[in-house]
């Protein structure tokens, strides 16, 4: 029983053990080559290609605090300015625990303090690091030009590195390889989970139910986009409120105002040939969102839609989940009613978009190019305006005068 309880303790920590492989610059001496920029390089590795040159060289090596292969292939022209003209230099993409291998060769003598490290006299032999406390990539690439700039005479070997990747990087590994779960948990969990409820908000003239709303907004990181998606909270105590633009008529068009923990919310919805449209959302600090499709909608029906997302200029977009809109055009009527109903669904989904319009039109064209070039290849025969044999020759001027 003991074996069997020390054996899922070991599982247990070599589970929990996430490989730790940040990337390493490292510049002032020839090293091997990486063949390719998914080489793993483990603490041996590196032990054996630094061993060597501590005895000639200073060593100096720089951690961050997170930093993974994505922050060196940024495009902005001051990214990384000094480390981009080191001639040469060795870039590993992935080092197992490269303080590890540091302390294996000699003890690591920590620089506290900016203005120590910009003074420190050349001592071969020795192994110095400093720690950054901030992610401003800038400001290290500054700081490691300064201190190249006092030890120009100097033989220097410099690493720039981290002590962890960045996290969420870590993380996809982690779950990648530990937390897949199987069908049938998942199926599980699905099943024990509880559907989200829609917030109702209701207004004299209209009414408005969603679902959740989420602001995706665009991160470039490097030559990779990844967006930051964050949950909108509706607020259920404010009511719903329509503004008008004409006062007195309601068909003229309206925007409804939705309360939310980042600010209002401004759906804009404007008449089209008798029917609804809605054009626009204003959100986020006056940024408009357009939706890529046109939404419309009769008036006879009330607006339902699955997923309805817009698109700002700046990249971002913002998705509202299980929409349904209702306008109450009879003054008879009022949606602050509870036992109101209302008007059929007019869905969302558009099954012939623009751009499958145009590929079957293009398509029509060139299968009635081709069928007209089979036509006539395959009209291409016997000439039938030969001359028969039993009919007399023809009469040439040229015999009869011989």
């Amino acid at each position: 029983m003991n074996i069997i309880k020390f054996f899922l303790i070991v599982a247990t920590i070599v589970k929990a053990d996430s490989p730790v492989t940040p990337p390493a610059f490292i510049w002032g001496a020839e090293l091997p080559k990486s063949p390719t920029i998914f080489e793993f390089v483990n603490t041996k590795m590196l032990f054996e290609m630094l061993r060597p040159l501590q005895e000639q060289h200073m060593i100096i090596a720089y951690f961050a605090t997170e930093l993974t292969a994505k922050d060196f292939s940024c495009l902005e022209p001051d990214c990384f300015e000094f480390l981009r003209q080191l001639r040469p230099f060795n870039f590993y993409s992935q080092v197992h625990q490269p303080l590890v291998a540091l302390r294996r060769i000699s003890p690591v003598i920590w620089v506290e303090e900016r203005e120590a490290l910009l003074q420190l006299p050349c001592q071969k032999g020795e192994i110095h690091a400093y720690n950054f406390t901030d992610r401003n990539l800038k400001e290290h690439d500054n700081l490691m030009k300064a201190v190249s700039n006092t030890l120009t005479s100097c033989p220097l070997v410099q690493i720039y590195t981290a002590h962890t990747e960045e996290f969420w990087a870590m993380k996809r590994r982690h779950d990648r390889f530990y937390l897949k779960g199987s069908r049938r948990q998942l199926a599980r969990v699905a099943k024990n989970s509880l559907a989200p409820v829609s917030t109702v908000l209701r207004h004299n003239l209209g009414v408005v139910s969603v679902e959740k709303i989420v602001l995706a907004e665009e991160v470039k990181q490097g030559l990779t986009i990844v967006y930051k998606r964050t949950e909108v909270a509706v607020i259920d105590d404010a009511p719903l409120q329509v503004v008008l633009v004409d006062e007195r008529n309601i068909n003229s068009g309206f925007a409804l105002v939705i309360s939310s923990s980042m600010g209002p919310i401004y759906i804009q919805v404007m008449p089209t040939m008798g029917n609804w449209r809605l054009s626009r959302i204003v959100f986020n600090e006056n940024v408009t969102f357009i939706p890529r499709d046109l939404l419309f909608y009769s008036k006879k029906f009330s607006f339902c839609c699955r997923l309805f997302t817009t698109y700002s200029e700046l990249g971002a977009r913002l998705s509202l989940y299980m929409f349904h809109l209702d306008v109450v055009l009879n003054n008879y009527f009022s949606a602050l009613d509870p036992d109101y109903v209302p008007k059929e669904c007019w869905l969302c989904e558009q099954f012939l978009t623009p751009g499958i319009t145009q590929g079957i039109f293009s398509a029509l064209i060139l299968l009635l190019i081709l069928a007209i070039g089979a036509s006539m290849l395959l009209s291409i025969g016997r000439n039938k305006r030969f001359s028969s044999a039993n009919e007399p020759e023809l009469y040439v001027k040229g015999y009869a005068e011989r």
